[in-house]
Order: C-alpha cells, then sequence, then structure tokens
C-alpha cells in the first residue's frame, strides 16, 4: 500500500461511517415520509366522517323538529278533532321525504296515522301489548323526550328507524305518544353517506338500549370496526356509532415510499463518488487533506442536525411524533414491569383555525411555541414527556401518574395556557387576543387489558369529547364510559 493512500485511510474510514450514517439517515426519514403521509391520511378521513356526523345529526335533528311541532300542536288545541289531527300529520309528513308514516297514539292507543292507506290494520294497536314496540315507548315516557329505536325491517319493504316523541299536557300529566318511522334509505341519501361511500368505508351502528339485533345500520367490511376512526353520533335519546377508513383499507404508500428512498440513495452515491474524487485528489496534496478533514467535519455536524430533525419538532423545539412513540413504547414496558399506572394527557388549542385564518400562519406559530413553553413549564415529574404530536395538537406522557394526579396535571396546564395573550405578529396590541386549551386525560392501571394505542385513542377522544362541551375543559375518559 503506498504512502499517500496510507495517509488518508483514517478519512476512508470515516467515508464509510458516513455512508453507513447516512443509509440509517435515508430510512430514517422515508420511515418519517410513511408516517407523514399515513397522517395527512387519516387527517382527511377524519375530516371526511367529522362532516358526515354532521350531515347526519342534522338531518335527524330535522325530523325531530318536526314531531315537536306537533307536541305544540297538541298542547295548544285542547280537543282536536280527528280532521285536525288527520291534517296537521299529512302536513308533518309531507314536510320531510325521510318519513315512511307517523302515528298518534293517546293513552299508548294508536288511534291516527299517516298515510292511513296501507297501515288500516294498525290503527287500535296497544304498544303496551307489544312487546316489540313497548320498550321504546316505555323509555321515551320514563324519560320525558324523543328515544330514536331501530333499525327495524319494515313488513312493507324496507328498514326504518322509529322516533318515539311522548306529549305532555300542560299540567304535566301524559296524553300520548307521537311515532314517527323515517326510511333509512332516505335518511343515508340525505345525509351524503351513499355519496361519501365512493371514497370511504363506512359502517353505521346503533348503541341505544332499545337496539333489535346486533345494531348495526350499515354492516361494516372486514376489519372496519377494528381499524377505522370510530365516531359517536348524537341521536334522540342515546348515540349512534360511525365507523370509517379509506375505501379498501389504509394505504401503504409503497411506491411513494420507494421512490424517495431511490431518489435519496442516488443523491449519497453521488455525494460518495464526489468525496472518493476527493480523497483521490487530496492523495496528492497536503493542502487538499486538510481540506477534506474539514469536509468530514461539516459532514459529522450535518448529520447530527439531521439526526435532530427526525426527532424534534423544528417550531416548538419539543420531541416529535416519533420521538413520542419511541418513549411511550419504554415507558410502557417499564410502567408494565414495575405495576404503576401510565397517563397520557391530549393538549390541543382551541379555535386555532381561526388563529391562522384571523392572524396568519406566523402568528400561530408564535401561538404554538408559546404553548409549548407554557406545557414544559407545568412539568414537575422527572419522567414526564411531552411533545408535539401534530398540528395545534400537543401529548404529554406521565409514567406513575393515577388518575387523580393525571388530572391535577392536566388542569394545572389547562389553566396555564387559559388567557394566555398573543401578541400578533406585526406587533399590534390592538389586535392582540388570548387562547384556551382543552385537555382529554386516558390513564392505564396496573393489570388492565388495553395497549398503549387504546389509551392514546381513549385520550384522544377525551379531548373530542372536551371540545364538543365547549372547550377549555379538562376530560377524563374514565369519567366518559363512552369515550
Amino acid at each position: 500500500m503506498s504512502l499517500p493512500i496510507r495517509r488518508f485511510l483514517p478519512q476512508l474510514g470515516g467515508l464509510l461511517l458516513g455512508l453507513l450514517g447516512g443509509v440509517w439517515l435515508i430510512e430514517s426519514y422515508v420511515a418519517q415520509t410513511q408516517i407523514a403521509a399515513q397522517q395527512e391520511e387519516r387527517e382527511w378521513v377524519l375530516a371526511q366522517a367529522s362532516g358526515l356526523r354532521a350531515r347526519l345529526e342534522q338531518s335527524l335533528s330535522a325530523t325531530a323538529y318536526l314531531a315537536q311541532g306537533l307536541v305544540g300542536f297538541l298542547r295548544a288545541v285542547e280537543e282536536p278533532v280527528p280532521e285536525q289531527i288527520q291534517t296537521a300529520l299529512g302536513t308533518i309528513a309531507e314536510g320531510d321525504s325521510k318519513i315512511r308514516n307517523i302515528g298518534l297514539a293517546p293513552d299508548n292507543v294508536l288511534r291516527f296515522v299517516h298515510p292511513l292507506a296501507g297501515n288500516e290494520a294498525a290503527l287500535g294497536l296497544r304498544y303496551a301489548d307489544n312487546p316489540a314496540q313497548w320498550p321504546s315507548v316505555e323509555l321515551a315516557i320514563q324519560r320525558r323526550s324523543s328515544v330514536l329505536a331501530g333499525p327495524v325491517d319494515l313488513v312493507q319493504g324496507g328498514r326504518a328507524v322509529i322516533n318515539r316523541t311522548p306529549v305532555f299536557r300542560e299540567d304535566g300529566s301524559y296524553w300520548g305518544i307521537i311515532s314517527v318511522v323515517i326510511d333509512l334509505a332516505e335518511l343515508l341519501r340525505d345525509a351524503q353517506v351513499t355519496e361519501q361511500a365512493r371514497e370511504l368505508d363506512v359502517a353505521l351502528k346503533s348503541a341505544l338500549a332499545v337496539s333489535r339485533g346486533n345494531g348495526w345500520i350499515l354492516p361494516p367490511v372486514a376489519g372496519l370496526a377494528e381499524d377505522g376512526f370510530q365516531l359517536a353520533i348524537s341521536v334522540p335519546g342515546g348515540q349512534w356509532w360511525l365507523y370509517a377508513r379509506p375505501r379498501g383499507g389504509w394505504h401503504p404508500f409503497t411506491g411513494l415510499l420507494w421512490t424517495t428512498r431511490a431518489l435519496l440513495f442516488t443523491l449519497l452515491l453521488l455525494l460518495v463518488g464526489f468525496l472518493l474524487l476527493l480523497i483521490r485528489s487530496l492523495a496528492r496534496s497536503r493542502d487538499l487533506a486538510t481540506r477534506l478533514s474539514e469536509a468530514n467535519s461539516k459532514l459529522s455536524s450535518n448529520n447530527e442536525t439531521l439526526q435532530y430533525l427526525a426527532r424534534f419538532d423544528p417550531l416548538t423545539n419539543l420531541p416529535n411524533r416519533r420521538y413520542f412513540d419511541e418513549t411511550l413504547a419504554q415507558s410502557w414496558a417499564t410502567c408494565g414491569r414495575h405495576k404503576l399506572p401510565l397517563s397520557i394527557l391530549m393538549v390541543d388549542v382551541d379555535h386555532f383555525k381561526a388563529v391562522n385564518d384571523e392572524h396568519g400562519h406566523a402568528t400561530g406559530d408564535r401561538c404554538l411555541e408559546r404553548v409549548a413553553t407554557l406545557l414544559l413549564s407545568c412539568l414537575q415529574r422527572s419522567d414526564d414527556f411531552a411533545a408535539r404530536y401534530g398540528g395545534e395538537e400537543f401529548v404529554v406522557l406521565s409514567p406513575g401518574a393515577d388518575p387523580t394526579q393525571a388530572l391535577a396535571l392536566a388542569e394545572k396546564i389547562r389553566r396555564a395556557i387559559a388567557g394566555t395573550l398573543i401578541l400578533p405578529e406585526d406587533g399590534d396590541w390592538e389586535r392582540s387576543f388570548r387562547i384556551t386549551a382543552s385537555v382529554g386525560v386516558a390513564t392505564h392501571m396496573p393489570g388492565e387489558p388495553d395497549s398503549a394505542a387504546e389509551v392514546c385513542r381513549d385520550a384522544d377522544q377525551a379531548l373530542y369529547i372536551a371540545k364538543r362541551a365547549g372547550r377549555n375543559r379538562v376530560v377524563h375518559a374514565l369519567a366518559n364510559p363512552d369515550a
């Protein structure tokens, strides 16, 4: 081996290590790209499912509102004659294409129905003597509010749900029950479920106490109930569950990964080829050897920077989602060995989209930086870990914290953020504003069979409940079993 080559063996060794480091960084970046693509897909599915949920709630509410109009009519008219009642029923039924028929049962005996044609045999039905229909009627009377029963298969064909609305007189005495049969096909069409199903796998299930059978309104395709988003839909007397995921399942993004990997490895090989030429040239000049050493030092520094960017959020300097997942796996194993509880807090800035829309993304970034600082100031336990989960959402991992301690920490964080003044990027004090945050909390207790992913989902669902309940509040999943 010639002396010039021997002299540059350390540089060649550094190049080899740099090559191995480059391979590791490329694979890390590819994995992060996959996570980002999957997260973007999940956010899109959640947005579509949330819109679908809103349309279903609105459609059901509109039909329930018509029944309330009939309640007002029956209270206003002390002794309505049959012609008045039939006219009122017809007016209500014609106002909503989803209504298959509507019946009125004074003292729980069906006396009036619209349309009458085809439903004559139902007149005189005593709900108390009908075990299939009485439970929902009885529940509506007990609650003194509407109850949605079903799904049921109709004798005339098709499927429907039945909205039972009790009528009480002004003096509080019970008058009777209104039954509105809502055609499921029309309901799903009105809520654009069929159109949405072109892009999503969608399923609907009733979680009502008076549901019959397995409660599926739209049965799921294989695997949807296990890996799809699950959203609660508020309906009279309870709730439905909406399941959604991309049509055909979640995308693995294999093509994107291989394209990204091929591009980065090509760049890496070009870089290696360039460095080899440089080393060969440096073997002929000691001055060039000094420059090569400086280049290797710079490459090492760049590698450290890339490693930092792979694990930390550059805006808030908090650990990123990937780093949080690694820490969660380690903490889960440690708490399992030592039989300790583990709590997860999901923290989300309220009305953050409005901040970006009204004040611009630069001010939104300033807001997130401030929230990150406040979040860190609230952590006192040495094992507590905070990270940016994505967008305006942050997550806190608190190993060893039971529900009481987790709630105390969550309330501390909420109070620290509540009312924080944010100065816009342009420095205009008159346009400054205050922010709040909602916090969802979930705790895994020793011996419970759930997984880390389930605890994260419970905390996220508790956060959703806190948002739906008015924001700027803390909700624990244990206090909300439906979460």
